[in-house]
């Protein structure tokens, strides 16, 4: 009992799309993929998508009392109407992103805010999610990896997200493989 306690999950607490935007993003994953043999991420089944507002490592035996500050978050915050602000790409290390960026607005970043604030006594590794926190909070969907030149863009999309959840993050590029908790904004 003692291990499973002390052992590390990739977290990572997510903002989760309604269901028309959750098949829109989908729908756009799949286009840019196309017939790729291994996409490596690709929306749909097992990989989820999802606006990670900060992820970390948190030892098993905390996340209850980290559940516990999460409702009381989402008890403060009202549902988030967001729009997206078409497709982007960067590389981290040997990386390719591909995704879809949304607009940062005050509701937004008061919500990354008062996640990363609340995940940082819980925190085993806290420098990975410091270097994307805060001023740093880039609210993005991934939608692709490792496409090369993506030759055209998205509409604009708009939509009302009311829910946040802790995911179980997966390899090798973090995608939302499994949802543990979730909770509705007031």
């Amino acid at each position: 009992m003692g291990d499973m306690q002390n052992s590390l999950v990739n977290l990572g607490i997510v903002l989760l799309p309604p269901q028309e935007t959750w098949e829109w993003l989908v729908a756009v994953s799949g286009e840019l993929n196309g017939q790729r043999r291994n996409p490596g991420v690709l929306l749909g089944g097992d990989q989820m998508p999802h606006l990670s507002l900060i992820h970390s490592h948190v030892l098993n035996g905390k996340l209850e009392e980290l559940y516990r500050e999460l409702a009381m978050i989402a008890g403060r915050f009202d549902p988030l109407g967001l729009s997206t602000e078409g497709l982007y790409s960067h590389r981290h290390r040997d990386v390719q992103f591909i995704g879809v960026g949304v607009s940062r607005t005050d509701a937004l970043q008061g919500l990354h805010v008062a996640v990363a604030d609340a995940l940082l006594p819980f925190e085993v590794r806290e420098r990975t999610s410091r270097q994307r926190a805060y001023g740093k909070f880039f609210p993005h969907f991934t939608l692709a990896v490792n496409l090369g030149e993506v030759g055209h863009d998205v509409a604009a999309h708009t939509f009302t997200a009311d829910r946040i959840a802790a995911c179980r993050l997966g390899q090798p590029f973090s995608t939302c493989d499994e949802i543990l908790q979730e909770w509705k904004l007031k």
